[in-house]
């Protein structure tokens, strides 16, 4: 029996490229697909905006605060304990994160008339 290289040959190109084909689709075209119907759908799903004449929603005073607003005001205090709870809560009401207190607070210990127990609101905003 005789093995005929050359149409071996031919049988190999085509599958090959099947084969290439095949991956491409599967690990590029498929993914990109998915992406862009997910980026589709989700535009069309957006929350809408509540109106400016709307009521507002009720909301009750029994009902527990956010979760990790204990863990995040730790955090403040911690990161600032010179300060008083004025300028904690203040931090607070603004958002800032754990580096942005502390930077605020290395920005009010530079300023020898400053300290964190007599900063005013636009000394702490980052």
């Amino acid at each position: 029996m005789t093995i005929d290289l050359v149409s071996i040959a031919t049988w190999i190109k085509p599958a090959l490229i099947i084969l290439l084909m095949t991956t491409g689709i599967v690990f590029f075209a498929v993914p990109w697909l998915k992406e862009m119907i997910v980026k589709l759908t989700s535009k069309t799903e957006a929350t809408p905006q509540p109106s400016p004449n709307s009521k507002p929603k009720r909301r009750s005073s029994d009902a527990t605060p956010p979760t990790g607003t204990a863990e995040y005001l730790r955090i403040v205090e911690t990161t600032a304990p010179s300060a008083n709870p004025a300028i904690w809560w203040e931090y607070a009401k603004v958002e800032m994160t754990e580096a942005e207190v502390a930077i605020a607070e290395a920005k009010l210990a530079q300023h020898p008339t400053f300290t964190s127990t007599n900063a005013t609101k636009e000394e702490i905003k980052p």
